[in-house]
């Protein structure tokens, strides 16, 4: 399995749950690297990610305050000067998967 396949089901296994507002999609477990890094990668309704839906899959996902800066994603940070302390938007997927690979891929 791909590591781009790997956040896909990562991220597609977080269950949803309704609400009087609609449905939701509780919050992802951080994802962690070999070499100890962990970020937080999101989709849903309310987060920044393509398709912007509860079910995906999706081919662009919001990633959030990583432990150390990832370069592979620093084009799509909010705040560029703090890069473990932002939220990135839209990020494809397959760059998230090469930021986690140059950390040594997913944590077994």
């Amino acid at each position: 399995m791909t590591t781009a396949e790997k956040i896909q089901a990562h991220l597609m296994a977080v269950p949803t749950y309704e609400t009087p507002w609609g449905e939701r999609r509780d919050i992802a477990k951080r994802i962690a690297c070999a070499d100890g890094t962990t970020l937080s990668v999101q989709v849903g309704e309310g987060m920044y990610c393509a398709p912007r839906d509860n079910h995906g899959p999706w081919y662009q996902v919001e990633v959030g305050y990583p432990d150390k800066p990832l370069p592979e994603i620093m084009d799509y940070a909010e705040e560029a000067d703090r890069p473990t302390d932002t939220v990135y938007g839209y990020v494809p997927i397959e760059l998230v998967a090469s930021a986690i690979d140059a950390c040594g891929g997913v944590a077994k």
